[in-house]
């Protein structure tokens, strides 16, 4: 088989993000279209407000765009692959087919999981603060700032363990790199916790505590493989 030349690669590379550009597009469109719809989905019993004319129109884009975003990330990824395939070797091959049947339905299951069950307990828990002495009015574009930050924040995160197991197998990072240094991405996960979530303990260690779990869950497979190697 011959191999392609540099630019033979830059070409293909640009039709494959033609391809993701036009997919995001009609996703966009799709999402526009249904942002009425999901937005009553999204808020489910809370009364939204907007307090600019144009603010509807942009709420609809914001919609639009997050949706274009989650129905695009499999065509993404399936895009990758077919780029990278002539490269890999077949247990790399192997791994990242695993890899990405795996972590599409765990990125949409974190949305999931957001919706039914980070985001009413956090929205519970901040309204709580008011105690009965003021009177919530949501602005719309506040709430969907709320919802899309939690539901990005919990597939990011929620990805990350795989990103590391992926990371030691394709040579990028050492095994002992993350096995002598795991106090410090616990303590990284903390902060960055407090950065996506509002300022309160309570939904700090929501979604921390999880999320220190899985990559704990990475550590023990990357010791168990490693040690395999040796």
């Amino acid at each position: 088989m011959d191999e392609k030349t540099f630019w033979e690669h830059l070409e293909e590379l640009r039709r494959y993000i033609i391809w993701i550009l036009v997919w995001f597009g009609v996703a966009f469109i799709l999402g526009y279209q249904l942002a009425p719809k999901l937005l009553n989905v999204i808020a489910k019993d809370t009364r939204l407000y907007f307090f600019a004319p144009w603010e509807p129109f942009l709420v609809r884009l914001r919609v639009g765009v997050w949706v274009a975003l989650y129905l695009t990330l499999p065509f993404i990824a399936y895009q990758g692959f077919r780029f990278l395939k002539p490269g890999l070797k077949p247990h790399e091959l192997r791994m990242l087919r695993v890899v990405l049947i795996v972590a599409i339905p765990i990125v949409f299951g974190s949305v999931l999981l957001a919706y039914f069950y980070l985001i009413p307990v956090i929205w519970k828990v901040l309204l709580n603060f008011a105690a009965g002495e003021m009177l919530p009015v949501i602005n719309v574009s506040h709430y969907l700032t709320f919802f899309m930050w939690l539901t990005i924040a919990s597939g990011v995160l929620i990805l990350f363990p795989i990103c590391i197991v992926l990371s030691v197998e394709f040579g990028i990072v050492s095994p002992d790199f993350y096995l002598n240094s795991w106090r410090y991405v616990v303590i990284a996960i903390f902060v960055i916790s407090a950065l996506l979530t509002p300022p309160d303990i309570f939904t700090q260690l929501l979604m921390a505590i999880p999320f220190v779990g899985l990559y704990l869950i990475a550590l023990a497979i990357i010791k168990k493989r490693y040690r395999r190697k040796l």
